[in-house]
């Protein structure tokens, strides 16, 4: 019974951390458009939509636990990777922010990943 809290647990925290790099990209392509110049370069911005979408893909599944939910978590990890790593590539706070956010969320998904389901 314990390890089915934990694992509970588990997906929760990886829930949140979906949700809140789900939100912080989208404000973040927001802002990018905003700002326009280098950062509405169409890469860009694609790139922090691919990772809100895939973001929300995480909390979908797991929220309904999906047998496909570790898949899509270790998916989840190595595009919130790449996205931290391009927002890094420019040098303004509200990236850096969402490069926190995108890697903090990586990690979770590598950890929800290796959950059985």
């Amino acid at each position: 019974m314990t390890n089915i809290l934990n694992i509970k647990r588990e997906w929760r925290d990886c829930i949140e951390a979906c949700s809140n790099c789900h939100d912080t990209c989208i404000e973040a392509a927001a802002y990018s458009l905003q700002e326009g110049e280098e950062f509405s370069d169409a890469h860009h911005i694609a790139m922090l939509y691919d990772c809100a979408d895939i973001c929300q893909a995480g909390v979908n599944s797991m929220s309904r636990n999906s047998m496909q939910a570790n898949a899509i978590c270790r998916l989840c990890a190595d595009i919130c990777d790449k996205c931290a790593e391009h927002c890094e590539e420019y040098d303004d706070e509200q990236l850096d922010k969402c490069a926190q956010v995108c890697r903090a969320c990586a990690q979770q998904c590598r950890d929800m990943s290796r959950v059985a389901v």
